[in-house]
């Protein structure tokens, strides 16, 4: 599976017509859905590995249901379409950040299986619980935003960050799959 992902990859960047690219990668999404994707772990520790791909699908089917009637109604220019150009581009970029978040939540997730063996967060646990679901949702929402502006910041004002945050801001069109430029 990695591999067919890989060399679909490699097909779109090389490719200038990038039809064997698609094609791969439309065969590797397919047999991804398929459930061909499961990755056994070690011992009795079981995890699927999707790569990305259910978050993939999902925020492609709520962003297209959500902005390409919002596009459509109140478009930014009277010539906007939902096929603009370099839309196969920004699509092609959402799926890597996708398949990327999902690789790193994944990596980040594996040594929680073995700290949780050693330190128990019980207590912490038993007071995030006890706080109103409402007050939880508010924490998380502060503490996502607060960690996402100085990453986005980082990202601006580290010289080797910024050479890989720069795709973000090349896009010559912007709609709801421009910001899918990671």
């Amino acid at each position: 599976m990695v591999a067919g992902y890989l060399l679909a990859l490699l097909s779109l960047l090389l490719d200038r017509h990038k039809i064997l690219g698609f094609t791969g990668l439309l065969l590797a999404i397919v047999a991804s859905l398929l459930g061909t994707a499961e990755a056994q772990g070690f011992g009795e520790w079981r995890q699927a590995l999707y790569f990305g791909l259910d978050y993939f699908v999902a925020n492609t089917l709520f962003l297209g249901f959500l902005f390409v009637p919002l596009e459509r109604w109140f478009p930014h220019r009277g010539d906007q379409t939902v096929l603009r150009p370099e839309w196969d581009e920004d699509l092609f970029y959402f799926l890597v950040s996708a398949m990327f978040i999902q690789g790193l939540s994944f990596l980040t997730l594996i040594p929680s299986n073995f700290v949780n063996e050693a330190i128990t967060l019980d207590a912490l646990q038993e007071w995030v619980g006890s706080i109103p679901f409402a007050v939880q949702v508010i924490l998380i929402m502060l503490a996502t935003d607060f960690i996402q502006y100085w990453l986005h910041r980082a990202f601006h004002e580290i010289p080797v960050l910024w050479r890989l945050h720069s795709i973000h801001h090349s896009a010559k069109s912007m709609d709801c799959m421009a910001g899918a430029r990671m």
